[in-house]
């Protein structure tokens, strides 16, 4: 992870990692924090592979986290309904993408806000979303947004930190 301004909060959301089952979406950012906290076991899903992960076993892991990668994916429902279904339950999302008004400013600033889609954002390719479809998606798919948080540097925000947990059935 780097000198981010929202990566020390990242760090507060995931809580502690003792024993317990940790999935990293698209990276390995996590894995000393894991080994160090003494999870029980980690395991990471390369970004190439989020848009086709089916998954393990119902309920296989305690937290499922991921810093900065899920705004690449393109059926962010469909990943989302995944990691549910293997999260035991009130299991822990915590999710950090790029905020929606940065990745707003590289599809020609606030009119492109609510035009969703592919755009170029800070030299790579991501799909931009608004707050609204990020908060309708996880509840959608059953999870109940437990804590937020935009950081920035001075100006607009630059990410979004969310932290979630698994509630019952999805919609």
């Amino acid at each position: 992870m780097t000198a981010d301004p929202c990566a020390g909060t990242f760090r507060a959301f995931l809580g502690r990692a003792r024993d317990a089952r940790v999935l990293e979406l698209g990276g390995t950012s996590l894995e000393r924090w894991a080994a160090h906290g003494r999870a029980s076991a980690y395991r990471t899903l390369p970004e190439d592979d989020l848009d086709g992960w089916s998954g393990h076993a119902d309920g296989t892991f305690d937290l499922v986290a991921s810093w900065m990668a899920v705004q690449r994916t393109r059926n962010l429902a469909r990943l989302l309904g995944t990691v549910h279904h293997h999260l035991r339950p009130a299991g822990r999302l915590v999710l950090a993408v790029p905020h929606p008004l940065a990745t707003a400013a590289a599809g020609d600033g606030p009119p492109a806000y609510f035009r969703e889609g592919e755009r170029k954002a800070g030299g790579e390719l991501v799909r931009h979303r608004t707050m609204a479809s990020y908060l309708n998606e996880l509840s959608l798919c059953g999870f109940q947004l437990v804590e937020l948080s935009e950081g920035g540097s001075g100006g607009l925000p630059t990410g979004l930190v969310l932290r979630c947990r698994r509630a019952g059935v999805s919609v």
